[in-house]
């Protein structure tokens, strides 16, 4: 396919004493696919000096542009930014800075692209995880394609690296929803998708994703995505009311013919508690969904810029 220019969409938080060193790498990659190229910065409303570095380098080459977000938004939201803010490329790349290091990755996606595939992700060969966190991932991952029915989806899931046609950007302008998981709704789009495999990338920091990030990240990417936690709770509604009925006469027709009581609070007490516990599972549930479709009822706009260098 004939190709003219490319976008590096490049999601940074914190990244002041990385910047400068990976920069560079990124910049050497662009080079090596003789295609016109620009690199957009969006700099996800740093509490450091990312900034002020994003724009020495923007000095050093006009190629590379900067998005400034009025807040931290999270990187989803910020990669939204970026690919909204490409308006000439034939492709767009999303690579966060941990991932530059990966060698001739980009060619790799080109490739695939050009087998006619519209979206291309990255999935990790091995993962450098100790073996709860792997065994956690397996789970997961495998409960999450059970719940949103993406039955190709990789059982180990997809790197923060992925390609994007034209075609697949301007579509997903049509979505607005707040809560946004970028890579589980570009994989809810369809169209023709591709895989591309590489080996760890052994990172010389630690990841900024901390525990509740990333428990944040699992429930919008099964809520949002899926309608069968609710399904299963109506159905265990339906199984406890049955039980609840099936129980209750069990009694009465001993107390009727066997003259036999249910005595002392422990039968009680396990119900009030047992019952107790699924109500506020069920509120806490029906709470996410509701909270989503009211935030996204009221029509904010996804982020707001705060400046804009180099376009």
């Amino acid at each position: 396919m004939n190709l003219n220019k490319i976008t590096i969409v490049v999601p940074c938080y914190n990244e002041e004493k990385y910047i400068d060193k990976l920069t560079d790498k990124l910049i050497s990659q662009c080079n090596s696919l003789n295609l016109d190229y620009e690199i957009i910065f969006v700099e996800d409303g740093s509490s450091d000096n990312t900034f002020n570095e994003i724009k020495k380098k923007i000095n050093q080459n006009k190629k590379i542009k900067l998005i400034k977000l009025s807040r931290n938004y999270g990187s989803h939201v910020a990669i939204s930014a970026g690919i909204e803010n490409s308006y000439e490329s034939d492709l767009i790349i999303i690579c966060p800075l941990d991932d530059i290091e990966i060698g001739n990755l980009f060619s790799k996606l080109i490739e695939k692209y050009n087998e006619g595939n519209e979206i291309v992700w990255t999935v990790r060969k091995t993962r450098n995880k100790n073996f709860f966190l792997k065994m956690m991932t397996l789970i997961y991952y495998k409960i999450f394609i059970k719940l949103t029915g993406f039955k190709n989806y990789p059982k180990t899931g997809t790197s923060a690296v992925f390609l994007i046609s034209r075609k697949i950007a301007n579509e997903l302008k049509k979505f607005n929803e707040s809560n946004r998981v970028m890579n589980v709704l570009l994989f809810s789009m369809g169209f023709q998708q591709g895989f591309v495999e590489y080996g760890e990338n052994h990172n010389f920091r630690k990841s900024s994703y901390t525990f509740l990030k990333r428990l944040k990240i699992a429930i919008d990417s099964v809520v949002s995505y899926s309608y069968i936690p609710m399904r299963i709770i109506s159905l265990f509604g339906i199984f406890l009311s049955i039980f609840a009925f099936a129980f209750s006469i069990d009694v009465y027709l001993d107390y009727l013919f066997n003259d036999i009581t249910v005595e002392g609070w422990t039968t009680v007490v396990i119900l009030i508690s047992l019952l107790g516990g699924i109500q506020l599972l069920t509120l806490g549930v029906l709470g996410e969904y509701l909270w989503r479709t009211s935030n996204d009822s009221k029509k904010r706009p996804l982020y707001l810029l705060d400046k804009k260098i180099g376009f």
